[in-house]
């Protein structure tokens, strides 16, 4: 916010939602200028509202299963008949495990019991409490859990890598501050101050362009997406 603000010359605002449809709600409604989103929720952006690329966070997104230290899991087949402390259904990490687990053979729900949780950090301390066996979150947040946490915890499985959050502008914007906003984020890791607080706070070594690939990459996942939003 604070490099936007200097380079673009123009007060920047930060806004979310409650929950994730009214999110993709608020997006569909023009509601905001430009979105940090969810890499799945960035393409669907682009498929319904066209929704213009900007850039993308550059670490790929991948989510770990977590079990106790002294659990007996050892692989991702040990899983069936237990419960998995999840986060919401439509969150990129989560589509990413079913994706793992489906290829096992194991489907959440059938094979697999499931535990909503309202975080990353509750999902993994629901292994600690009894009230789960294991825990699907991002990479991310693990590095980020506090280490008297971490330590009582042990990873049986990585998800494939996918693009992590993208940032995608409203083509109401218009061409010329599309130009401004999508150089300023590309040249945002040349700003040695502030990339380098917005590295420490959030484990993220910076920004980069998006590819084609990247947007392949989702299609599937939204369609996933879209399913679950219509049974909502």
């Amino acid at each position: 916010k604070s490099y936007l603000e200097r380079v673009l010359k123009r007060e920047v605002i930060i806004s979310t939602a409650p929950d994730f449809p009214e999110f993709l709600r608020r997006t569909g409604a023009n509601e905001y200028d430009f979105v940090v989103t969810a890499p799945h929720f960035a393409k669907l952006a682009e498929d319904q509202h066209g929704f213009v690329r900007l850039a993308k966070i550059q670490d790929p997104l991948r989510g770990v299963f977590l079990v106790a230290k002294t659990s007996p899991y050892q692989k991702i087949a040990h899983l069936r008949g237990k419960t998995l402390a999840i986060l919401n259904n439509l969150a990129m990490v989560t589509l990413l495990g079913e994706q793992q687990l489906l290829g096992g053979g194991l489907q959440l729900g059938r094979d697999i019991n499931v535990s909503n949780s309202p975080s990353h950090t509750s999902a993994a301390l629901a292994i600690a409490s009894g009230a789960a066996d294991a825990a699907l979150i991002s990479e991310w947040a693990l590095k980020i859990l506090p280490t008297a946490n971490k330590n009582h915890l042990r990873v049986l499985a990585y998800t494939q890598p996918a693009p992590n959050i993208l940032f995608m502008a409203n083509p109401q914007m218009g061409t010329h501050e599309i130009i401004r906003l999508h150089n300023a984020l590309l040249h945002f890791n040349e700003d040695r101050i502030n990339s380098a607080v917005f590295s420490q706070n959030t484990g993220y070594s910076g920004i980069g362009p998006i590819t084609e690939q990247d947007m392949q990459f989702l299609k599937p996942f939204v369609t996933l997406l879209q399913q679950r939003l219509s049974r909502k």
